[in-house]
């Protein structure tokens, strides 16, 4: 029943050619906001939820809301998600800066989130701390899920519950990725003889096939009560009766200092299983290190149970499923304290002992390329969600840099997914693709965003003259702060011949999606596209699997404008991809057209 990487490939590929696009609506949330529509900044609402319960079209459109770096506290209301989002993101700045909280200071008696059974929900860049839950019978202390989940780049802590799932109780879909969930607790209660998932507590009920997919993802801290029933501290997964099904792949994960305070009938401290229906599990290149004191690390029992592990480490006398003494490389994988380290998410991990055998020894074959921190992972990546690398996060991550004429000018428009240490920006231009030959177009630096996770669009009008007909090559430089520059391009623009009596250019004569140039490339290409009506659109690169490999273009096109989009080979994360055949879409309304490019090296 493990899910065949064929079969996904073919599951993508149907989606990438039949999938519409949602066009998305922002919204901005801040405590200090007037709460007057909520469209920008300046006109915040000032409440999570009222946000979630007054956006428009939740059920057809892309839904973001943005949440400023500030403490918001809920006055012991749960945030409640219930209105069939099909596209939800709640996005903080870092989760070292935007906190959900149920009460300002003391003890509190609810959770953080409720997301319903129908909602697409993605949670990312923020802490979710401090729910508490004093019912014996409710479970979910930071989140409580029935939908389907996505958490990025998020901290979930000190949460607590009296029974099930501290942290998170899942019900549904979940998918975890270079996020931090520690120090959840499961207290002591008289009449509680249970003490399950204090970090994560999934249950796939009968008839259910649930998806557990965690990546780059800490787990650490978490405790047990005073219960004999203690099981899986860090993570528990459940499967009810002969039908409930739960697919797991946990992947460079660090499972560590995981505690209990009971001296026996503990087992699986890192991870359980109690599987009366079907599971499989995938462990690769993770890292479990809970102690030794009469425990097994990872435990399993019952049901159909499929288990694969590679590049994993245990520490002393921890054992793998079943009690199978099989080779877990059960050696301790010497660790240090959980801190920040440098993080550029705002989450906390274990750093590596240089003598660590968790170096260079993970598999090289799974994708990962950025750890927890949002560090580059070397060629030989590190077992665990830290990555010892000298390399640290890209200072800039271009997504978009876009060429167009309008209103008899050039306008020149990138956007960036992170920026670190980004002191500004210069334009050049010249009349050919040499960049000796070129001259700035700015006199004053364009400020760039310093650091940030949070996208940032640019946009600069080329205040000199161009002539029509000619063709121009842009480039665009970052600065930093300690006066370091990279360079990015060209992109080519050729202005259109006047058109019969008036200042307007001509119209293009093929509308749609040109041939990139050149074909093949190395290692940068340029990609021509326009529409005859001004609209939302995307571009996007994918590789032979379908699979996403770089947003190129996400806005809106004017009309009978020539756009020109460079991409420098890299994907989302700046990473250099291979060699090979790739794929690129233009989608617009229910306009879609696909080309095909090769990289070639």
């Amino acid at each position: 029943m493990k899910r065949n990487i064929f079969m996904q490939s073919v599951l993508v590929i149907i989606i990438f050619l039949i999938n519409s696009i949602l066009f998305a609506t922002d919204y901005y949330v801040s405590p200090d906001g007037d709460n007057t529509n909520g469209l920008s900044w300046s006109t915040a609402w000032n409440n999570i939820q009222f946000a979630v319960d007054n956006v428009e079209n939740p059920t057809l459109e892309s839904i973001k809301i943005y949440l400023s770096d500030d403490v918001f506290v809920l006055n012991n209301d749960d945030i409640e998600i219930n209105r069939n989002f099909v596209d939800l993101t709640i996005s903080g700045v870092l989760a070292s800066s935007t906190f959900i909280q149920p009460v300002e200071d003391g003890a509190s008696s609810n959770r953080i989130f409720q997301i319903g059974p129908e909602e697409v929900v993605t949670i990312e860049k923020l802490t979710i701390r401090n729910g508490m839950l004093n019912d014996m019978y409710e479970c979910g202390g930071g989140i409580l899920n029935y939908g389907n989940l996505t958490l990025l780049d998020c901290a979930i802590k000190n949460n607590s519950v009296i029974q099930f799932g501290a942290g998170i109780y899942s019900e549904n879909n979940l998918t975890i990725d270079r996020c931090e969930i520690s120090s959840n607790s499961i207290i002591e209660h008289e009449g509680n003889d249970n003490s399950q998932g204090a970090g994560i507590y999934m249950v796939a009920n009968s008839g259910c096939s649930l998806i557990l997919d965690i990546f780059n993802t800490t787990i650490s801290g978490n405790c047990a009560a005073l219960v004999q029933d203690t099981q899986g501290v860090a993570i528990y997964l459940r499967t009810i009766r002969r039908t409930g099904f739960i697919d797991a792949n946990l992947i460079n994960c660090t499972i560590a200092f995981n505690e209990y305070l009971v001296e026996e009938g503990i087992e699986g401290k890192g991870l359980f299983l109690n599987n009366a229906g079907s599971l499989d599990l995938s462990i690769t290149s993770c890292i479990f290190s809970n102690g030794n004191f009469h425990t097994y690390d990872v435990f399993g029992e019952g049901g159909e149970l499929t288990f694969n592990r590679s590049s994993t480490i245990c520490s002393d006398e921890s054992m793998p499923i079943g009690r199978d003494e099989g080779d877990f490389n059960s050696v301790d994988p010497l660790l240090g304290e959980l801190l920040l380290n440098n993080a550029e998410n705002g989450t906390s991990t274990h750093e590596l002992d240089p003598e660590s055998p968790a170096i260079d020894t993970g598999s090289i074959e799974l994708g990962l390329i950025v750890d927890q921190r949002g560090f580059t992972r070397d060629d030989s990546p590190d077992i665990g969600s830290f990555e010892a690398t000298d390399d640290g996060p890209l200072p800039v991550t271009l997504s978009s840099f876009t060429a167009a004429y309008t209103n008899s000018s050039s306008q020149i428009s990138w956007t960036t997914q992170s920026e670190s240490n980004n002191f500004g920006w210069n334009i050049y231009r010249s009349s050919s693709s040499d960049f000796t030959n070129s001259t700035s177009q700015n006199s004053d630096l364009i400020d760039g965003a310093g650091t940030t996770t949070i996208e940032t669009e640019y946009m600069f009008q080329d205040p000199y003259n161009v002539e029509m007909g000619s063709s121009y090559w842009y480039w665009l430089e970052s600065m930093s702060f300690s006066g370091e520059s990279e360079l990015y391009g060209p992109i080519c623009l050729t202005v259109p011949i006047e058109g019969d009596g008036n200042n307007l250019p001509v119209n293009p004569e093929n509308f749609g999606l040109q041939q990139n140039y050149p074909n093949p490339f190395n290692p940068s290409t340029v990609i021509n596209f326009s529409l005859p009506a001004t609209m939302k659109c995307e571009l996007i690169v994918y590789d032979v699997t379908g699979r996403i490999i770089k947003n190129l273009f996400s806005g809106l096109i004017e009309a009978e404008t020539m756009k020109s989009v460079l991409w420098n080979g890299k994907d989302e994360a700046g990473k250099q991809i291979a060699s090979g055949i790739y794929f690129y879409k233009l989608k617009a309304n229910k306009f879609n057209e696909t080309r095909k490019m090769i990289l070639l090296k």
